[in-house]
């Protein structure tokens, strides 16, 4: 089973829609180092230097227009993700090798929870890794500890990304279309994660069950950038841990039945 998670790290990390944050991800990080000059003084930012011109309003820059930039970052790191593991799930399950490898010393239950372990896995990864040098960055120019600032938005990703990589696994044994998968998770993002859970007994009970077949973390509209570990909504990531735990056996039942020939 890890030997599965470990080739499917690999093709996740070469992937090019991932090269493509990659490609994001680098100018903002040359761009901290080399472009912007941090003042603290007593833990407070009293100046900064973008480019040798300096800011004016800082407070504005801080707490105004730096989350909402931050914001739409995430949002495309999710995006992105959401692109590459909805794109890759099914491709995997459907693929021909599949049966190959389920000829080897590997059952179905494993090959399924190797499947979403390398999606998550990497998620996380990447996140780690990014995440570790933004906060070196900062605490280089800085000498403050963000480790709230910086890892905390990393972990409400982390935890959004294993809804969806859950949802994707299971849509990828019951579909053949790889179109419906993304468009499925983009409903989801866009409309569905921002309003289930403002779903009432009004609503009627098509969309009551709705709300309970999904998990509660579908979107990350509730949660500001910059958040304090207090913002965690622990009985929410418990929920959601059940509800992987949940989708993964309801995956693999279906996965066990189907003739993969």
């Amino acid at each position: 089973m890890w030997t599965i998670t470990k080739i499917n790290l690999r093709s996740l990390f070469i992937n090019p829609v991932i090269i493509l944050i990659y490609i994001i991800e680098v100018p903002v990080l040359l761009l901290l180092i080399f472009g912007i000059k941090i003042n603290v003084e007593n833990g407070i930012v009293n100046s900064l230097i973008f480019f040798n011109r300096n800011i004016d309003d800082v407070g504005i820059l801080i707490n105004f227009s730096l989350p909402y930039l931050l914001q739409i970052y995430i949002f495309i790191h999710v995006f992105l993700y959401i692109i590459t593991t909805g794109g890759i799930t099914l491709s995997i399950i459907k693929s021909p090798i599949s049966s190959i490898i389920l000829t080897k010393e590997i059952t179905r239950n494993q090959y399924i929870i190797a499947q979403y372990l390398s999606y998550n896995f990497f998620i996380i990864i990447h996140l780690l890794v990014f995440g570790t040098l933004i906060f070196l960055v900062l605490y280089i120019k800085t000498h403050l500890l963000l480790f709230e600032e910086v890892f905390l938005p990393c972990l409400h990703i982390t935890f959004l990304m294993s809804s969806y990589t859950m949802i994707y696994s299971l849509l990828g044994v019951i579909v053949d279309s790889e179109t419906f998968v993304l468009a499925f998770g983009f409903i989801i993002y866009f409309y569905l994660g921002y309003h289930i859970e403002n779903i009432t007994i009004e609503n009627g009970l098509f969309f009551n069950i709705i709300k309970y077949i999904f998990p509660p973390i579908l979107s990350i509209k509730e949660y500001n950038i910059i958040i304090d570990i207090d913002s965690l909504d622990l009985f929410k990531i418990g929920l959601n841990i059940f509800y992987i735990v949940i989708y993964l056996l309801i995956t693999i039942l279906i996965y066990r039945k189907k003739d993969l020939s």
